[in-house]
């Protein structure tokens, strides 16, 4: 899956927003990448949830080719079991044949 960063100003977007203003780009915003393990200052580990600002695009591929069969692009808190079914209805209208279905484990 793609992750792709905005190049956006958070400070100017805010200020934008505050003076009622439209955002530089509509399409972006915040989204949630997943937990991930940190050391804290005391040295001890926890779980930790990473953020990003930007655009999450979904991509079904064969894995035999590693080819990309369709892409639905879409903002950064979107959530990826929406877009599962309608990937897999993609590659079956165009002919490719579905095997096997598989997604990480936020895909639901």
């Amino acid at each position: 899956m793609s992750t792709p960063i905005a190049n956006v100003n958070l400070i100017k977007g805010e200020r934008r927003k505050q003076e009622g203003k439209p955002p530089k780009d509509a399409d972006a915003c915040r989204g949630a990448k997943g937990n991930r393990l940190v050391a804290g200052k005391d040295g001890k580990r926890h779980k930790e949830t990473q953020y990003y600002y930007g655009y999450k695009d979904q991509v079904s591929l064969n894995a035999e080719s590693e080819l990309v069969t369709s892409i639905i692009p879409g903002k950064a808190k979107d959530y990826d079991g929406h877009k599962l079914k309608k990937l897999v209805e993609r590659d079956l209208k165009k002919g490719i044949g579905v095997e096997t279905v598989a997604g990480d484990s936020d895909s639901g």
